[in-house]
């Protein structure tokens, strides 16, 4: 859980290093990151986040509403409570 909780702390520190660049390049958009890499950018959080959710899992990975409000809206996936969609 400790490696969870640095990797997302990692991520967190990278999206507010970059929030000016992803303000500029990505109004209001919704941004997945993880391992310190913009992987998928959509309008709608919840688009995202399905699409996301068929990629190679990653508890770490972050959702970040790209835009200069403060504080910044940073969203993670609790672990506990994911469950496969496919099987319902």
């Amino acid at each position: 859980m400790d490696d969870i909780r640095k990797a997302r702390e990692k991520n967190i520190q990278w999206i507010l290093g970059n929030r000016q660049e992803f303000a500029e390049n990505f109004p209001n958009k919704w941004i997945a990151v993880d391992n310190s890499i913009l992987e998928l950018v959509d309008d709608d959080l919840f688009t995202l986040y399905k699409l996301m959710s068929g990629r190679e899992p990653s508890a770490a990975r972050m959702y970040y509403l790209s835009n200069l409000y403060e504080p910044a809206l940073i969203v993670s996936r609790p672990d506990e409570v994911e469950y496969d969609s496919s099987e319902t």
